[in-house]
């Protein structure tokens, strides 16, 4: 009952947003217009930054306590989630809507994760965005944090003049929004990561946006050419993948951009041309010399020396017999059970009297009457799934899961007697400051568990810091802790 809503109210709303055009794809009449027959879809990096924080927004609105309109206890997708709940008693009533509340905060961390590296390293991609307010905007703010760095001693200048932008036939605060885009964004991360902001000339080309209102070409060009990927394979769509690898050779190593970039053009204009000159006179030469045994026109056997012959592409008549056996012994497996098979059936319909159509529609009729009579058995014994068996006592509400969670104050837990997640463990031992396994001590990955911690340790080191007890209530946190929370409004979608 949980999945199916949740599907409905949020999951297909959203995913479909991912799965169709952009509106930059889009002709007059609302369809494609695109040189490609293949209609590419979900080419939506520019507006990603924004979606991502109205996403966000939803969920927050979907929680129980949230009081929006699209609060599961509001919505009128959620009706029969509400129906359901009530024929429960008041007990389970609270264990139900706190199985939801984990349910969603579940999600909301799934989202967090996920969409954290994006308006992280990658919000000015919103540069792209089809609504001019939100470009506009959130160009001045992260030119703002460019200019000025991470330091806490200022603060981002007010959003004057409009405060609010139509997404998707909906009003939504302008200010709150670019506050919620650029909320991670430092200026670390947008002069080594992001896609304007680490190269000097774009960033010039970003001010005079800022200064002017108005995107010059040279720009719009730049900001197509990283937010708006044409799917074609081409000449140029090579390059942009050459330059991409040389961007990033620039930011991880010592090398000047300058060095690194006549490197790339003498591998691709010098070095690359002399080893396909080099590779056709290799086969103008040695293969050619090597292969004219096989061009002659006169036989060089034994058996018909200088006879003439006359050569073909085909496969000679060894691959070919080989192939043949091969194909006769993989039918002849199959021989004896087929024919068994075939003597059953005409054994019956002699038996029946029947011909081949009477005997397969008897077949049919024989199978339909089993899966009624499995179905009148489920109903006598009150085993039938509808939507009205699930409403009836809670049972959609209120599976296995939930019932555990009432008998521990409505409070998730973990069975330690049972394999579990390595993450969850290592959160909560970290939640109860018991994380005192090995831990990697360098690289990317510093502060993480070691390769030798294995779930079974950490699962070991849980049970003594829970006294002992297989059953353990979870502290951790599964959401909220990092994005803000606030709601998109009580009509945003």
């Amino acid at each position: 009952m949980v999945i199916s809503c949740f599907s409905e109210s949020f999951w297909c709303v959203h995913f479909n947003w991912f799965n169709g055009f952009p509106e930059w794809m889009l002709g007059k009449n609302g369809e494609p217009e695109l040189a490609s027959a293949k209609k590419h879809r979900g080419l939506r990096f520019g507006e990603l930054p924004r979606h991502l924080v109205l996403m966000h927004r939803h969920l927050c609105d979907l929680l129980p306590n949230s009081g929006s309109d699209r609060s599961v206890e509001k919505d009128p997708v959620w009706s029969r989630w509400r129906q359901a709940r009530s024929k429960l008693d008041p007990t389970m009533q609270g264990t139900a809507t706190a199985q939801l509340t984990s349910f969603l905060k579940g999600a909301l961390s799934v989202l967090e994760k996920h969409g954290m590296p994006i308006l992280e390293n990658y919000a000015d991609a919103a540069l792209g965005d089809p609504a001019a307010k939100v470009s506009h905007r959130i160009a001045e703010r992260l030119l703002y944090i460019h200019d000025h760095g991470d330091g806490a001693g200022w603060s981002p200048p007010s959003i004057d003049g409009p405060t609010s932008v139509s997404i998707d036939g909906v009003e939504v605060s302008l200010p709150e929004l670019i506050d919620d885009m650029t909320q991670f964004a430092t200026s670390g991360a947008l002069q080594s990561r992001s896609v304007f902001f680490s190269c000097d000339a774009t960033v010039a080309l970003i001010r005079n946006f800022v200064e002017s209102k108005s995107m010059c070409g040279e720009l719009a060009l730049i900001v197509r050419k990283k937010a708006r990927p044409l799917p074609v394979i081409s000449l140029k769509a090579e390059h942009d993948v050459h330059e991409v690898n040389l961007l990033s050779q620039c930011k991880s190593s010592n090398k000047g951009e300058v060095f690194i970039n006549a490197q790339a053009t003498l591998r691709l204009n010098v070095i690359n041309v002399e080893k396909l000159d080099a590779h056709d006179k290799y086969w103008q030469s040695e293969v050619s010399e090597a292969t004219k045994n096989m061009q002659r026109l006169e036989s060089r056997s034994w058996r018909q020396p200088g006879a003439p012959v006359t050569r073909t592409n085909t496969n000679n008549k060894a691959t070919i017999f080989s192939q043949m056996q091969y194909a006769r012994a993989r039918a002849n497996e199959q021989t004896d059970y087929w024919v068994l098979l075939a003597k059953a059936e005409a054994h019956v319909r002699r038996a029946l009297g029947t011909d081949h159509s009477s005997h397969v529609s008897e077949r049919q009729q024989k199978r339909s009457g089993a899966q009624e009579a499995r179905r009148l058995k489920a109903e006598a014994s009150d085993k039938v799934i509808t939507r009205d068996t699930l409403i009836e006592g809670g049972k959609g509400v209120v599976p296995q899961m939930a019932r555990e969670m009432a008998q521990h104050g409505n409070q998730r837990t973990i069975d330690l007697s049972k394999k579990q997640k390595k993450g969850t463990l290592i959160a909560e031992l970290k939640a109860r400051g018991k994380d005192n396994y090995k831990k990697t001590q360098r690289g990317p990955n510093i502060g993480e568990p070691a390769a030798e911690v294995n779930e079974p340790m950490l699962r070991n080191m849980l049970k003594d810091a829970n006294d002992g007890n297989d059953i353990v209530v979870l502290k951790s946190t599964s959401a909220g802790g990092s994005w803000k929370t606030r709601g998109a409004g009580p009509n945003s979608t």
